[in-house]
């Protein structure tokens, strides 16, 4: 906790230094106290007490602030924010809010937000970049921050914010956002893939004891195998759900190749990294549960309803999961009435092969980035750091993760959905065994992407052995990215 609060004052004195600095006025004297006081975290339930350090100031003459404008571009997740229902369904509403709060504080601060939908964002980045005309601030997943940083497009986190904000983001957040030496944004939060498995299935087998305790979820591909030619000899239902459709499913798979140690990018995210003795035992391994018989026969063409109603029936036990899988999407589909067996939805991290690390969650993160202008001014850059900070600052960071239903990106923030104790867990996985990386960074993720089923299909089919996969994965990526 000491170490929490010494992040939250840094925070503040940064906020009154870049403030001070922005008006050209002197310092004022700096004068802190200690208030205790009551804090909502959400409508469920209430923490007791927080201590807060806030930071004031002597009187000083009412500085001559220079007027800033900030261009903001944002996604619409925060659509009936939960933290503000009377904001409604409007896209953007939200942020403008935040917008409004925030010139209260810095009246000489005007903000325009623009949000756009998932496919308009990109292509009205772009054409702004080609243009000329980017906005200031944009908030997006990683992928698409990554191509602009790729570009050099994008000012460098390093220098705008200070070192105890840099150094509370999760290290493997900090690491997958650092591209050619810079952190190209701030990420804000994230969400993960695990193994979800379901308990109340293996408790009727009699194998729930098979799955390695939450607080130290460590097994091996062999355990794993066990499990299932357990449920296998029970008539018990199929060990993994998995679909080769298109890339929506790619979580089941992927994490075996991350588990037998493959990392699955080249650093430099020039092509892929699949050229490993790991990477081809990881593919082994699922070739060998799907001719085995502990895999969906059909995992050639399932898609993700497919593999959803292989869980939902008892058909199969385990697959990649989330924690939205486990909570919202499980109650959506009892409400539904499209559970059709015994139905408790657990997660646990995937299992990797002996002599392997074992693999901390895959994260899927998201943050602000600023782009590079010309002729911006010192006090320009110094309020748009003032407003990064504001919005990664704990209060408003609580209300994104409620929000969004993800984790936070600061350490020192914590699981704020406090009700649910899944949050707490992941949060705990991701401090012991780190993030997994599926290439987030890199910028042609997406298209390589959609691009590898058909080779996990050939796989199942017989069309390709493991080796010939792996090879046509690499060359397919490589054509992508340099056509």
């Amino acid at each position: 906790m000491h170490a929490r609060w010494m992040i939250r004052a840094g925070v503040m004195l940064a906020l009154a230094l870049l403030a001070a600095a922005c008006a050209r006025a002197p310092t004022p004297a700096v004068i802190e106290k200690i208030v205790e006081k009551p804090v909502t975290v959400i409508v469920e339930q209430t923490r007791l007490v927080e201590r807060q350090v806030v930071v004031t100031a002597t009187p000083t003459p009412t500085p001559a602030w220079e007027p800033v404008s900030i261009i903001w571009w944002t996604d619409p997740l925060f659509q009936n924010p939960k933290t503000h229902p009377e904001v409604g369904a409007e896209a953007g509403a939200y942020e403008k809010r935040i917008a409004a709060e925030y010139r209260k504080l810095r009246p000489h601060v005007t903000i325009e937000v623009v949000a756009l939908d998932w496919a308009e964002l990109p292509r009205q980045l772009d054409a702004a970049v080609a243009a000329g005309a980017p906005p200031d601030l944009a908030k997006g997943f990683l992928t698409l921050s990554a191509g602009y940083a790729q570009r050099g497009l994008l000012v460098d986190m390093n220098v705008l914010l200070p070192p105890a904000i840099r150094e509370d983001l999760w290290p493997g957040l900090r690491e997958m956002y650092t591209l050619q030496g810079q952190l190209h944004a701030l990420p804000a939060y994230f969400w993960t893939q695990q193994l979800l498995y379901n308990r109340a299935a293996l408790e009727d087998a009699g194998l729930a004891s098979r799955i390695p305790p939450a607080e130290k979820p460590e097994w091996t591909f062999d355990d794993y195998y066990a499990l299932g030619k357990a449920l296998q000899s029970r008539g018990a239902g199929r060990l993994l759900a998995a679909g080769a459709a298109t890339e929506q499913t790619d979580y089941a798979l992927l994490g075996f190749l991350l588990g037998a140690g493959a990392p699955l990018w080249r650093n430099d995210c020039a092509g892929l990294a699949l050229d490993s003795p790991q990477a081809l035992a990881g593919l082994e391994f699922l070739n060998r549960l799907y001719r085995e018989g502990l895999m969906n026969a059909d995992v050639a063409t399932a898609g993700w309803q497919e593999v959803e109603d292989l869980l939902l029936s008892g058909r199969a036990l385990t697959t990649a999961g989330s924690l939205y899988l486990r909570g919202p999407a499980a109650d959506a589909a009892r409400r539904e009435g499209r559970v059709k067996t015994a139905y408790d939805p657990q997660l646990t991290l995937f299992p990797h092969a002996a002599g392997a690390a074992v693999v901390g969650p895959i994260a899927g993160p998201t943050g602000y980035f600023v782009f590079q202008k010309a002729g911006r001014s010192p006090a320009q850059l110094q309020e748009l750091a003032n407003f990064l900070l504001y919005l990664n600052g704990e209060e408003r960071l609580t209300e994104a993760c409620i929000n969004s239903g993800q984790l936070p990106a600061r350490q020192s923030v914590g699981a704020r959905l406090w009700a649910e104790p899944a949050y707490e867990q992941a949060l705990r996985w991701v401090r012991d065994y780190g993030v997994a990386s599926v290439g987030l960074q890199c910028p042609r993720y997406a298209e390589v992407r959609a691009a590898l089923p058909p080779f996990f299909r050939a796989m199942f089919l017989k069309q390709m052995t493991p080796q010939q996969a792996l090879e046509g994965m690499r060359a397919k990526a490589r054509a992508l990215i340099n056509p």
